[in-house]
């Protein structure tokens, strides 16, 4: 009895170590066969038996994946000029090794070749997100980030915002994409530019409201006694015209001030209101309003407050102010009001850049320039508009007779050779404002 119970033990200590063996055994079979694969995918691939080839690269990747394998793969694909089959290999690639690099070279580089910029930016983002790095995709990435698509405009447009452009059609007016896709029909009397994802409109018959994206209206106006037209709407309320002048609203519609001769948009709770001559900032937030000397500097946008910045002209000199009327920098010649981080700004018949302090950030040197906007500026150089970027490098070479602000989403309104075109930056193909 004894001895069968020391064999118990024994036994299941035997069985143990077969099973390891035979775990072992099967794992260096796999490996075997793996290798015999790859070496027979290799071989036929050197003499030019694609179909077989390939079958063998896909019962390799069957037996177990390796990254060194799809690549051979894709490439391969890329060799006998099956981009689709080469895409979907560096795809799986990147999905069942998303931290290794070699997939993410392989497509970028495909991409760029192929020019299928869309994709190729749409794939760095993805490397980037995984916190990757790859010097021949930086270079690759640097090579290409100003690619752009132009288009030549059919019809009068106004200037861009979040993702989209109004655009003239008869007498009616509607807005489409940077592909120059109608998105929203052509059947408004009056449209105004998109913020915050609304943008106001009027119809036909005088109705006057708000509308999304979709062209779906999502605040009306015409609890509003005598509206005449109203400006761009945020989260603090909007500013509308009636036949007593222009007032500030709040979001359900109430009136909070007014009325003035002229206002300008909303911006962060702030608005500029002018009546009989003197002009005012008032501060939705605290409900405060501050004295400010001079001519207000506006700007497309008619929003001359950025980052709680105006610029106001006194005299024949232009100076810098904060929202509550404080002097921040002074004397310049001319000036464009901040869109974002830097505002154009002229000083001996040459425009220069400054910052929210009012420091120089980009020397006087141009004959012309407009505010940073999506860190890139619009500047006038020999006579034509070009683009350089917050380090003052010319990205966009000065060739163009007009040029617009870039926008969120890299949208451009130029002038070439006497006619008016949209450009579309690939890099930021998957963006919206």
């Amino acid at each position: 009895m004894n001895n069968y119970k020391k064999l118990v033990p024994a036994g299941l200590i035997i069985m143990f170590a077969l099973s390891v063996f035979y775990f072992f055994n099967e794992k260096a079979n796999l490996e075997k066969k793996y290798i015999n694969t790859v070496e027979e995918a290799r071989e036929l691939r050197k003499e030019k038996v694609a179909v077989d080839s390939i079958n063998s690269y896909h019962k390799a990747l069957d037996i177990k994946k390796t990254p060194e394998i799809y690549i051979e793969l894709a490439e391969y694909y890329k060799e006998l000029e099956k981009k689709d089959e080469a895409i979907s290999i560096g795809e799986n690639l990147n999905r069942d090794f998303p931290k290794e690099v070699k997939g993410y070279e392989f497509l970028i580089n495909l991409y760029a070749n192929e020019k299928d910029y869309t994709n190729m930016f749409a794939t760095y983002e993805e490397f980037k997100s995984r916190k990757l790095s790859s010097k021949s995709i930086e270079d690759i990435y640097i090579k290409n980030e100003y690619v752009y698509q132009i288009n030549e405009l059919m019809n009068e447009v106004k200037v861009p915002s979040n993702g989209l452009v109004a655009f003239r059609e008869g007498d009616k007016w509607g807005y489409m994409d940077k592909s120059l896709k109608a998105t929203i029909t052509s059947k408004y009397k009056y449209t105004d530019l998109f913020r915050n994802n609304r943008a106001y409109v009027t119809t036909a018959s005088d109705e006057h409201y708000y509308i999304d994206k979709k062209g779906e209206k999502r605040h009306d106006l015409m609890n509003i006694e005598g509206i005449e037209k109203a400006g761009v709407i945020s989260v603090k309320g909007f500013t509308a015209k009636t036949k007593e002048g222009w007032n500030i609203y709040d979001l359900s519609n109430n009136k909070m001030a007014g009325p003035f001769d002229e206002v300008s948009n909303v911006e962060n709770s702030l608005i500029v209101g002018t009546k009989d001559g003197k002009t005012k900032i008032y501060n939705l937030d605290n409900k405060k309003a501050y004295d400010i000397e001079g001519e207000i500097i506006n700007n497309e946008y008619n929003m001359p407050i950025e980052n709680d910045r105006i610029f106001s002209k006194v005299g024949d000199k232009v100076n810098l102010y904060d929202s509550e009327g404080k002097l921040i920098a002074e004397g310049f010649e001319d000036a464009k009001p901040f869109i974002t981080n830097g505002a154009a700004v002229k000083k001996n018949g040459k425009w220069g850049f400054i910052n929210f302090d009012g420091e120089v950030v980009i020397e006087y040197q141009y004959e012309d320039a407009k505010s940073l906007s999506n860190s890139h500026a619009a500047v006038k150089k020999g006579g034509k508009w070009g683009y350089i970027n917050t380090k003052n490098e010319m990205v966009i070479p000065a060739q163009f007779e007009e040029a617009s602000n870039m926008t969120n989403d890299g949208i451009l309104i130029v002038k070439l050779d006497g006619r008016w075109n949209l450009i579309s930056l690939y890099k930021y193909s998957g963006n919206e404002e």
